[in-house]
């Protein structure tokens, strides 16, 4: 039997109807436009495909009504042999679209249809639908940036105002001053004073904390003899030990030598290099020796150079008959100028490299160090018990730093620095184990912070390093007697006292506060030790937090991507 017309016309119709609903909303472009901007970046994967997918087949009974228009069934009437129901389905294959075979959408199997494959696109930034983003972008923009100026602000504030205006901060330097010259000249009755009379007054006019003796109070004071060379190695021990920055060494009978120098045609022009000295050691801080203490030095120099020029020595000429002044020392003598002794000198610059600059990098590559271990620490945290994960976390930071010092040190060796000044053969491995005790002092700090902020914001990580390394820097690389009080913090830091440990090894300063320094190191070792369990525990909970904040975003995420599906599948309906 074949199938009835009436039956024919309504499958034709239903068909039509389908294809043209796809290409109503799907097809023309003012449609597409008001989809992406009801349905955000929802769109159709393939527009053919949507249409295979629309266009599924009508499964036809083989047993049909007749009498469809009245809506009764009709046993007698119903068509049921198998040759009316092979014809029924050759002609109804006219009727179907070629399926796509790479269409991977399933049916859905309670209603038997089929929803067209969706996926995310990107949009204009202006476009309506990223109105709401665009607002948190702004948010984000004025937040972070203030979050950067408050940082900058802070950090570099605290770095830049290590350097400024040391003026005044030069009462804090200590310079020691001893006139060696009795107040009164023997045998000079026309010479009303000595020169350097005046020099105490002189002292008052330049910054400093000045302190002034003569020969005899310097003596009492030190316990040793007036012997000036006794006296001038004390001075010598005393800027050694960095009790004074500076010191001024007066001679004795300096002005018995000039009034003989003027006097006598057979002995030589006054010498002034001879009668005063300059003494300091310039090693002991590697910017600020030459650059703020010493011309303070020079300063009194200059001082005393013009009262010499222009009071002192013509009112001594005055006093002297002039067929006896010897004309060639006279024009000699008007030169004041100072011995300046630096028994400490810093000649060799490559050693900044090593005192300094070398700190910073060795902080930095601490960090560097966890950081690459980081896949490994979590691949064990899997493993282990607790307590066994802190015994590895100890063992393998010790021993990386061990290594790490090692490289770093043979650096310094390769470029031939001289290692032997203050511990001889054995100065490579104070060197070594020096460098090993401050490494791992920075790197426990790094470890235990870095975890913390990794779980927190791994991005605030950078913050962290550049932080920690200027407040280490502004305090271990210049001097903090020329800082205000703010700054004392640096005398725990660990970059201060290492600075200190390689001055000793390379210049042979005063070692009187090396059990300070590697005190404060082992110090700061004990404390990231003691506080690393805690802050393994602290990260896991942070992470194991973020974990579950990420799965809710994602859970809300999918909600939205479903229900957005949901308005895609309804819009063909709405359309028809």
């Amino acid at each position: 039997m074949t199938i009835s017309n009436s039956l024919r016309k309504t499958i034709t119709e239903r068909r039509n109807s389908l294809i043209s609903g796809v290409d109503e909303v799907v097809s023309t472009t003012a449609d597409v436009e008001k989809f992406e901007k009801e349905n955000g970046d929802y769109v159709m994967v393939d527009q053919a495909e949507a249409w295979g997918q629309m266009m599924e087949p009508i499964n036809v009974p083989t047993e049909v009504s007749l009498d469809e228009e009245e809506g009764e069934e009709n046993s007698a009437d119903q068509v049921s042999h198998s040759t009316s129901s092979a014809s029924t389905a050759n002609s109804l294959q006219s009727f179907e679209p070629e399926k796509s075979q790479d269409s991977d959408v399933e049916k859905d199997a309670g209603t038997g249809s089929s929803l067209p494959a969706l996926v995310k696109t990107g949009t204009r930034y202006f476009s309506p639908h990223m109105k709401g983003q665009r607002k948190r972008v702004c948010f984000q923009f004025i937040k972070i940036n203030f979050f950067l100026m408050i940082y900058i602000f802070i950090i570099f504030g605290i770095f830049w105002g290590a350097l400024y205006k040391t003026k005044p901060y030069l009462h804090k330097v200590d310079i020691l001053t001893v006139i060696q010259e009795d107040p009164i000249v023997p045998g000079m009755d026309n010479v009303t004073m000595p020169m350097t009379a005046a020099l105490p007054m002189i002292i008052d006019q330049v910054p400093g904390h000045w302190h002034v003796y003569n020969s005899s109070t310097f003596a009492a004071k030190y316990k040793i003899s007036e012997d000036p060379i006794e006296i001038a190695e004390k001075i010598r021990h005393l800027i050694y030990k960095e009790v004074f920055w500076l010191g001024v060494d007066v001679k004795p009978n300096v002005t018995q030598n000039l009034f003989n120098a003027l006097t006598n045609k057979s002995l030589a022009s006054f010498n002034s290099s001879a009668n005063f000295d300059l003494v300091f050691e310039g090693a002991r801080d590697l910017t600020s020796m030459t650059s703020v203490i010493v011309p303070l030095g020079l300063a009194l120099e200059s001082a005393f150079s013009e009262f010499f020029s222009n009071q002192y020595l013509p009112s001594m000429l005055k006093n002297i008959t002039a067929s006896d002044i010897n004309p060639f020392n006279l024009a000699m003598s008007g030169n004041m100028n100072w011995s300046q002794v630096d028994f400490r000198p810093f000649e060799n610059r490559i050693l900044l490299t090593v005192i300094q600059i070398g700190c910073a990098y060795c902080t930095v590559l601490t960090l560097f160090q966890f950081l690459v271990y980081g896949p490994m620490h979590v691949e064990m945290a899997k493993m282990l018990r607790f307590k066994s994960r802190v015994v590895y976390r100890f063992l393998i930071a010790a021993l990386t730093h061990f290594f790490l010092a090692l490289f770093f040190c043979t650096v310094t060796a390769m470029f031939q620095v001289d290692f032997t000044k203050a511990f001889g053969r054995g100065g490579f491995m104070v060197y070594w184990m020096s460098t090993w005790l401050f490494m791992w002092a920075v790197g426990g700090a790094n470890e235990n912070m870095v975890g913390v902020i990794f779980a927190i914001a791994p991005q605030c990580v950078g913050f962290w390093i550049l932080g920690f390394v200027s407040t280490n820097i502004c305090t271990g690389f210049f001097p903090l007697a020329l800082n205000s009080a703010f700054y004392r913090f640096g005398y725990f830091m660990p970059v201060h006292n290492i600075v200190d440990i390689y001055r000793v090894i390379f210049l042979d300063t005063s070692r009187w506060k090396m059990g300070r320094n590697y005190g404060v190191l082992i110090a700061w070792i004990v404390i990231n030790t003691v506080t690393l369990p805690f802050f393994m525990k602290m990260t896991s909970r942070l992470i194991i937090k973020h974990m579950k904040k990420e799965a809710a975003a994602k859970a809300a995420e999918a909600q939205k991507d479903a229900e957005a599906a949901a308005t895609i599948a309804a819009a063909p309906a709405q359309a028809s």
